[in-house]
């Protein structure tokens, strides 16, 4: 009696091969995720500021939403600031040196949902109000080195004020309107 190799009658690569091009291909995945993450946040960083003439034209074509915003947070005596990405965030001056996120449910309650209506309208991504009160930030954009943007104060900015911010590699201001200014400074 002769016995014949049994053949095997699968088709297809074995499961060997079949966790290998699977790990392959999640690793992959991972890596380029990692790195389009990685990217997005170095672009944000390393991006050039935006021009005045940028900075000008869109509190130009927002300036009812910067004044509202304006007006708002120099009334909210609590504010510290406000963000609207990717959800709103509020915060406000806590018990002692701390300050205090609020929940959804309060930024609705305490009216304060405006801020991300607002600042989404004007495209700032965030606001903030100085200690004293007087004025009001917004952080247009932020550079490894600086960040540019519009305040509203009812005193210039503590720097120099320049013709243009374009070329200033430290801290500066140029009058937008009146209480309105334009700013650049270095980074904390």
């Amino acid at each position: 009696m002769r016995v014949c190799p049994v053949s095997s009658s699968r088709s297809g690569p074995g499961p060997s091969k079949v966790l290998l091009v699977l790990g392959l291909v999640l690793g992959m995945t991972a890596v380029l995720s990692t790195l389009a993450v990685g990217a997005f946040l170095w672009s944000g960083l390393s991006g050039s500021l935006p021009s005045d003439a940028e900075l000008r034209k869109r509190f130009q074509d927002h300036r009812a939403e910067f004044d509202s915003l304006a007006t708002m947070a120099l009334a909210d005596t609590l504010l510290v600031g406000a963000g609207a990405w990717p959800l709103t965030s509020v915060f406000i001056r806590g018990t002692g040196a701390y300050n205090r996120r609020l929940t959804d449910e309060e930024v609705v309650s305490t009216g304060r949902s405006a801020y991300r209506r607002l600042l989404a309208r004007a495209g700032v991504p965030a606001i903030s109000r100085s200690r004293k009160g007087d004025a009001v930030t917004f952080v247009v954009q932020t550079s490894q080195r600086q960040r540019k943007g519009i305040c509203y104060s009812k005193d210039p900015p503590p720097y120099s004020q320049v013709a243009s911010l374009d070329r200033v590699a430290d801290y500066g201001y140029v009058v937008l309107a009146p209480r309105w200014y334009l700013f650049v400074e270095l980074r904390d």
